[in-house]
């Protein structure tokens, strides 16, 4: 790949003229806030997770942003009067419920933000195919999982479904909210540190006994699937740059250290030749102005390309990866640890 620090502050340097009739996707979750259910339903068998929850940044947001200095001075830059209520605001922060026409904002960052809106399969993904949980054969508690898939439930083991949800938001895609309002661009973020924090919830199929880190190999899958997502993310939201200012140039840096990421990655494992692809989809020409065209269709590749990406560790290789990811010191947040026993309330093929 070419050095993309002259290409990057000339892009940066320019104010191109965007073409107005161009649609680009938003990043932010877009729900049918009808179909919410809310974090109270969940808790209801969730015990020991909702309590997890309740002591992470995501439920605490719902109260403490409102009357946050940093939140204040970004609203009152925005012109926003309500943070809850503000659309621009409350698709990553809020959890809103319809209540006929009017949204209500109920919860921070909660359970279907990551889950999927449950009304179409809350039912179907506690019913143990209508008996207990100690007499629902294999295959029907089979059958159930497939069947609550199939109506929008995003469940633990589909990482790029749920990791998407994160990148998302975490990836902001608003150029107005960093470049008037000052929001913070949440370059910090990574997976991994992230997810194995305050936001561990790992409670379920240990019987609310313990939380312990997710096992190695899925951290390595959460690792890669990080990364590739993190580019492919930027690439979006870089599409939507329509002046030179921190939005585009913390974007295309953003972008350019992902991609220098991957590309190491790639050398250390051949075995999954993807990586190198994902890294030659970004050269020094994406990062201009006016490029929407270019920028998504590099991101539409990358995308493609981590779809294609075979992450089952048949030889045990990927261990070697583990020098790569965050240690349990960088995990963001204090992890929550359980005090109580739990039902047990796990099924078979629950995973």
């Amino acid at each position: 790949m070419r050095n993309l620090s002259k290409p990057l502050c000339v892009a940066l340097l320019m104010v191109g003229s965007m073409v107005a009739s161009q649609q680009i996707a938003v990043a932010a979750p877009q729900f049918d806030s009808a179909r919410i259910k809310g974090p109270n339903a969940c808790a209801e068998c969730h015990v020991e997770l909702a309590k997890a929850w309740k002591g992470s940044r995501h439920a605490k947001s719902f109260s403490e942003l409102p009357s946050s200095d940093k939140a204040l001075a970004i609203a009152k830059k925005l012109n926003i009067k309500k943070i809850k209520t503000a659309k621009l605001c409350g698709s990553c922060h809020t959890t809103h419920q319809a209540w006929g026409d009017i949204l209500l904002p109920i919860a921070g960052v909660s359970c279907e933000s990551c889950h999927n809106p449950a009304a179409d399969w809350i039912k179907v993904h506690n019913s143990y195919s209508g008996k207990k949980s100690n007499t629902e054969s294999m295959q029907e508690a089979i059958s159930r999982w497939q069947t609550a898939e199939a109506k929008g439930m995003i469940r633990p083991y589909a990482i790029r479904s749920w990791t998407r949800r994160c990148y998302e938001c975490h990836v902001i895609d608003d150029e107005k909210l960093i470049n008037q309002g000052g929001h913070p661009d949440d370059r910090r973020f990574e997976l991994v540190a992230w997810s194995q924090g305050e936001v561990r919830h790992n409670l379920w199929y240990n019987r609310g006994l313990a939380n312990p880190p997710a096992d190695g190999d899925l951290l390595r899958k959460m690792f890669v699937t990080g990364l590739v997502l993190e580019l492919e993310m930027s690439l979006r939201a870089l599409a939507k740059a329509r002046a030179s200012g921190p939005y585009a140039s913390r974007l295309a840096e953003r972008i350019v250290a992902s991609r220098k990421k991957i590309e190491l990655l790639a050398g250390a494992f051949p075995g999954i030749p993807e990586m190198q692809t994902v890294a030659n989809a970004v050269t020094s020409e994406l990062l201009i102005f006016d490029n929407q065209i270019p920028l998504l269709a590099a991101a539409d590749r990358v995308a493609e390309l981590m779809e294609a990406m075979d992450l089952k560790d048949e030889i045990g290789e990927f261990e070697r990866m583990d020098r790569f990811l965050p240690k349990p010191a960088a995990y963001r947040g204090q992890v929550f640890q359980p005090t109580i026993k739990a039902p047990a309330t796990a099924g078979p093929a629950a995973k």
